[in-house]
């Protein structure tokens, strides 16, 4: 198989998509728009990505982070991690 051809049809299927579900939207969805802004649109969900990027962030530090991995590596060891709870 070539090897341009997998990233060619993500490619094509993105464009068709990106041209084809608007048109669709607009005519089985008209009812459910809401009467917003743009710019509020972009500003509530920029703060939300900021927000769910804050949390993730402050919850995962390095530590977790390699206690995590380490627990993958050697397996689910279930009752030990029930004793530390």
């Amino acid at each position: 198989m070539l090897l341009w051809l997998i990233p060619m049809l993500y490619t094509v299927a993105g464009i068709t998509a990106g041209l084809i579900l608007p048109r669709l939207e607009h005519a089985y969805f008209a009812e459910y728009t809401e009467n917003i802004a743009v710019g509020s649109a972009l500003a509530f969900f920029s703060s939300l990505d900021h927000l769910t990027l804050g949390i993730r962030r402050s919850s995962f530090d390095q530590q977790d982070r390699a206690a995590a991995l380490q627990e993958d590596r050697q397996g689910l060891d279930l009752s030990r991690r029930c004793s530390r709870a």
